[in-house]
């Protein structure tokens, strides 16, 4: 009756424990994700009304400035020809930072990323 009590007590206590190292790992994945979530709920939405503001405001002056000044809409189009290659380039700038953000945060992905590379010798030494 002792050793079916103890090795119950045992295996309830070991269920436990890989519980909670579940519970841990499932966390930590979690707080990964959090400022991705952060991103979606808060911060887009803030990002877009502010954009939308500051087209308006832009476009505002813009008309403005041709209705007083029709002359100066022949410089308009070399600002915004100008304007639309500065963000390209930033654009590919800022994804190319993503990307180096992305693995400097991320070393659960690229340790799994080199096992999935090394996965050849891990199958040779068992």
């Amino acid at each position: 009756m002792f050793w079916a009590h103890g090795g119950a007590a045992a295996a309830v206590a070991a269920v436990t424990a890989v519980a909670a190292v579940i519970a841990v790992k499932f966390r930590r994945i979690v707080n990964r994700f959090s400022s991705d979530i952060d991103v979606l709920d808060l911060r887009i939405p803030m990002e877009m009304g502010d954009a939308l503001f500051c087209l308006s405001n832009t476009l505002a002056v813009l008309v403005t400035i041709a209705v007083s000044t029709p002359a100066i809409i022949v410089f308009f189009v070399p600002i915004v020809i100008a304007g639309g290659f500065l963000q390209i380039l930033f654009g590919r700038t800022k994804r190319q930072l993503k990307r180096l953000e992305f693995v400097q945060k991320s070393p659960i992905f690229t340790h799994f990323s080199e096992t999935v590379h090394g996965a050849a010798v891990i199958r040779a030494y068992g």
